[in-house]
């Protein structure tokens, strides 16, 4: 008898010990992993998307900034993630692919042994950091374009008077450590030779530019318009050009730079997409999906990205795939 009860008393204790396991695993917050400082519009989607999806996810939403070499730090923490967890990503893929054949080609250790052979290549479907190590659970914005800014009172007035000055002595330009490809794409396509200046954040490089460190600037056109909408008169900014398709609402009289070099093809613009590792349970990726697909409804949380200037549109992954292989072309155009 006393043996039966020692055994029940430890199926009890087990089960007990299962349940508390459970329930603590239950009440562990996902994970969203940002690659890019406060401030700025990763950190603002990621705080705009933090209490819906966790409501919409039955469980808490917990950012984690991690940042560091343009948000490839991010991109690697999010891949390591242990298979099992409940790890997000939010990052740009215009940005990440450039970081993809950076650390293919120049620094393959830090990538898995089984990549290192396959993955430094422009190959469009080729196995890419993106396709082996990340894969997409959820695209969130629509494009969001960059625009080329200098101070208002200064003499640069074009594309013209911008490959004129540079040819004299090299541009400083500021940008985010994020919006590297985007300043390479301008760099390329109006011929001016720029200094790089970078930073952790968009109204760092804008700071720059408002002190007269650096004779331009690159950031969103978003970001841009709403620091004019705040700005005192001697402190805005003036766009050169923007890199949309169309020309920007906010600055309808500012050309593209495709109309500038007279390109179609050099037009681009960063989209957010919600990654997780490609070893992540599609139980919980799945749910993810759906789950930001079903906030993007809100009226209430549309008004509140409008009013932060954040085009918040959640379509499925297949989406992101193409968003993927656009910026995939639009970045080989830019190294290739």
């Amino acid at each position: 008898m006393s043996d039966r009860r020692t055994v029940l008393k430890l199926g009890i204790a087990a089960a007990a010990g299962l349940l508390l396991k459970r329930n603590a695993f239950a009440s562990d917050p996902i994970r969203l992993i940002v690659g890019f400082a406060q401030g700025g519009p990763t950190s603002t989607i990621a705080k705009l998307i933090q209490e819906p999806l966790g409501r919409a996810m039955g469980m808490a939403v917990a950012i984690d900034y991690v940042t560091g070499e343009g948000g490839k730090r991010a991109a690697l923490e999010a891949i390591r993630a242990a298979p099992g967890s409940r790890t997000l990503l939010l990052h740009w893929p215009l940005i990440l692919y450039k970081w993809d054949f950076e650390l293919a080609c120049n620094q393959p250790s830090r990538l898995p042994r089984h990549w290192q052979l396959t993955m430094c290549q422009w190959d469009e479907d080729g196995p890419i950091l993106l396709g082996s190590g990340l894969k997409p659970v959820a695209k969130v914005t629509r494009g969001m374009s960059a625009a080329l800014v200098v101070r208002e009172d200064s003499a640069l007035k074009d594309r013209a008077g911008l490959v004129a000055q540079a040819g004299r002595l090299p541009l400083k330009v500021a940008a985010a450590e994020g919006l590297v490809t985007g300043m390479d794409a301008f760099k390329k396509r109006t011929g001016a030779d720029f200094n790089a200046r970078l930073t952790d954040s968009q109204p760092a490089a804008l700071d720059l530019v408002l002190a007269r460190q650096a004779d331009v600037g690159l950031a969103f056109t978003s970001h841009v318009a709403a620091h004019n909408e705040g700005a005192a008169a001697n402190d805005k900014l003036r766009v050169l050009a923007t890199s949309g398709a169309e020309r920007a609402p906010e600055f309808a009289s500012v050309p593209t730079l495709a109309e500038l070099v007279g390109n179609r093809k050099a037009a681009f613009t960063y989209s957010a997409l919600v990654f997780s590792s490609a070893g992540a349970d599609t139980a919980f990726t799945s749910k993810a999906t759906a789950a930001l697909q079903s906030i993007a409804q809100d009226p209430a949380l549309l008004e509140q990205a409008g009013k932060l200037r954040i085009p918040l549109q959640v379509d499925g992954p297949q989406t992101a795939l193409e968003t993927i292989r656009r910026d995939r072309r639009v970045t080989k155009d830019v190294y290739g």
